[in-house]
């Protein structure tokens, strides 16, 4: 008789919530973080606060509680729209609760169809645009930016 050896991961499917490898697109992400901090925000990376990039599978129960409660705590949510399901919850989640939003859309990132429609951006919500992934974490630093948040937080 041949047994398998006991899954490691409680969930035997290979990253079913996709991965963020080291690169352009992590990178910016810290870059975010970073100038968000210059800012005196705090910061959640979803995909590196919970499931470590991609390596730690989570059930989708656990992120999308975690997330949802992120939102409901936040002053401010910055996403990169790009096709993530998870961002685009985010942001309808806190325009839902009517949070401030900037979100950025990246020609080098492929756009959902429902977030080409946010050029027109809704209340409380700032809509920047850049060209390259490696840009993204400049787009905070736009006076329109700083325009907004004090505007809204009241900075």
């Amino acid at each position: 008789i041949v047994c398998a050896p006991p899954p490691t991961e409680l969930i035997s499917v290979s990253s079913p919530h996709g991965t963020i490898p080291g690169g352009a697109f992590r990178k910016a992400l810290l870059g975010l973080e970073k100038a968000l901090a210059r800012k005196t925000f705090n910061s959640l990376i979803p995909h590196r606060d919970v499931n470590k990039w991609g390596k730690k599978t989570v059930l989708p129960a656990e992120v999308f509680a975690h997330c949802s409660l992120a939102i409901r705590s936040a002053d401010l949510v910055v996403a990169v729209l790009g096709s993530s399901p998870g961002a685009h919850y985010e942001v309808g989640l806190a325009q839902g609760l009517a949070k401030p939003v900037v979100a950025i859309h990246c020609a080098e990132l492929p756009l959902s169809y429902i977030a080409t429609g946010m050029s027109e951006a809704p209340a409380r919500t700032l809509v920047c645009k850049c060209d390259r992934i490696r840009d993204i974490p400049q787009v905070l630093a736009r006076p329109e930016v700083d325009a907004f948040l004090s505007a809204i937080l009241l900075l």
